[in-house]
């Protein structure tokens, strides 16, 4: 899934666009959420890993780092039976 939001100026005329992504990952009853974004005030990027017990974010300065992080981190989940959400996501309570 991806988000979009338009940035604007004074003028309110439109600058840049920023993409979120998100994506799910189940394993058994537990699902994790999943989300790239660029971090806010700065050039750097955010890779968050969100479960049950709340949020860890892992900070980038750039997307070489980023991507570097996240494949880590992916490479972590699966060996540890996470897999992508089979199912569509209905609430996140």
């Amino acid at each position: 899934m991806k988000t979009f939001s338009l940035l604007l100026n004074s003028r309110g005329a439109p600058i840049a666009v920023e993409t979120t992504v998100l994506w799910f990952l189940e394993k058994k009853d537990d699902l994790l959420v999943c989300e790239i974004r660029r971090a806010a005030g700065t050039r750097g990027y955010e890779f968050e890993i969100a479960d049950a017990t709340g949020p860890r974010t892992i900070h980038c300065e750039s997307p070489k780092e980023l991507i570097a992080k996240y494949l880590a981190e992916h490479s972590r989940l699966v060996r540890e039976g996470w897999r992508p959400r089979a199912g569509n996501i209905s609430s996140l309570e």
